[in-house]
């Protein structure tokens, strides 16, 4: 049996924390391991019990929010902030200060649970309108952006997008996925246009991830758009 994926819940009303832990504690794998009301408690009780994930949903000012972020970021723990005020700029503030998911307080439960465990197992975790806005920002400026996983893998991106110098060994089949993740499709819109099912896109989806050496769609669209992968129309050097 997997470890449970342990998770610190800040928010300061006692019906939302007692409500968010209920649904927590009775989803597989996952623990809550405290609940904090204030800002000075996350930090004590991140030190005390070491939570996996940490789900921010506190009435601090921005400013505070991304300092926040910043500190959990160097103390092993994934910041999962929960708010519905974020804009564009925010969301990049608060992705290249350490933050590793973001999701709505209005979420579906199911939908939350499913993203404490992306963000515990190192994916980033954005709404897809965010997503859609970060490749193509990225594409604007490659060297803006800098995600958490980024940061300790390898050094910042250079302003302009390269040519790709290697295939990675991906399929013609992979490349057309490939492609549509840099074009921010879902799974349900890349199966219909390959006409495959869902399931075949996600199988597809982890051996790309294995072959780049990338950990979520978002990596895998900015990596792509930065090493121009998905200008590649010809097909040339794609293994069969």
């Amino acid at each position: 049996m997997d470890p449970k994926i342990t998770v610190l819940i800040a928010n300061a009303f006692p019906l939302v924390r007692n409500s968010m832990k209920d649904l927590l504690d009775s989803a597989p794998n996952l623990e809550v391991a405290g609940c904090a009301k204030t800002k000075d408690e996350v930090f004590a009780l991140v030190e005390a019990h070491r939570p996996r994930v940490s789900i921010l949903d506190l009435e601090v000012e921005f400013n505070a929010l991304t300092e926040m972020v910043a500190k959990l970021a160097g103390r092993d723990t994934h910041a999962l902030v929960m708010t519905d005020e974020l804009d564009e700029d925010k969301t990049f503030q608060l992705l290249r200060a350490g933050a590793n998911g973001i999701v709505s307080r209005r979420v579906d439960p199911e939908l939350l649970c499913r993203s404490v465990k992306a963000v515990a197992g190192g994916e980033i975790w954005v709404p897809r309108t965010a997503t859609s806005q970060l490749i193509q920002r990225f594409r604007m400026n490659p060297g803006e952006l800098v995600l958490p996983q980024q940061e300790t893998r390898q050094s910042p991106a250079p302003v302009q997008p390269q040519a790709p110098t290697r295939d990675y060994g991906l399929t013609r089949r992979e490349w057309d996925i490939v492609r549509a993740i840099g074009d921010a499709m879902s799974n349900k819109d890349i199966a219909v246009q390959l006409g495959i099912s869902e399931y075949t896109v996600k199988h597809h989806l982890t051996k790309i991830f294995d072959k780049v050496g990338v950990y979520s769609r978002l990596e895998l669209a900015m990596m792509a758009t930065h090493h121009g992968l998905v200008n590649n129309n010809t097909g040339a050097g794609v293994a069969v």
